[in-house]
């Protein structure tokens, strides 16, 4: 029974890194398989910090400084429009931008800083994504992932960009 645990791991292990992915991007992608999209991505991090802070540590501190942030500047909103909202695998934050248009100003504005910083992080990898990452599914932080795994070879835009995120 022992062996066939130690195998089973083994050949997870083996597949993850078949698929270029690391310790951290197959527990996001584990955590968050569903969360297409920013905002759902992010909610979904946050409601799972502390299980992806321990596989990714340190790999994700700016990505989930920032979920913690757009957490803090819609609590509010939280409260008063997505009440009766189970938290986790991204609810919450499907309900924030499925009620963009009732937003504080303070919580559209954390969005739109999260967005302003993605564009740019696009803009400055797109060739980047384009020579690493083309076989990668979006979704889950996979894009992300595949971008670290590769973060030597990257050009220097976009490792700029990446540093800044």
């Amino acid at each position: 029974m022992v062996r066939r645990l130690v195998l089973t791991a083994l050949l997870g292990a083996a597949a993850v890194a078949a698929r270029g992915e690391d310790a951290c991007t197959a527990a996001v992608a584990r955590l968050c398989p569903q969360s297409r999209g920013d905002l759902i991505l992010l909610g979904c991090l946050r409601a799972h910090e502390s299980e992806i802070s321990s596989a990714c540590p340190g790999d994700l501190d700016a990505v989930m400084a920032k979920a913690q942030e757009i957490g803090q500047s819609c609590d509010s909103d939280v409260e008063r429009l997505c009440k009766g909202v189970p938290a986790g695998q991204g609810r919450v934050a499907a309900c924030l931008q499925a009620n963009e248009s009732n937003l504080s100003t303070s919580c559209q504005a954390a969005f739109n800083e999260w967005r302003l910083m993605r564009m740019r992080l696009v803009a400055a990898c797109s060739g980047d994504i384009g020579k690493f990452c083309q076989m990668v599914p979006e979704g889950g932080g996979r894009i992300y992932g595949c971008l670290k795994a590769h973060a030597r070879d990257l050009s220097s835009d976009c490792r700029s960009a990446m540093e800044k995120l």
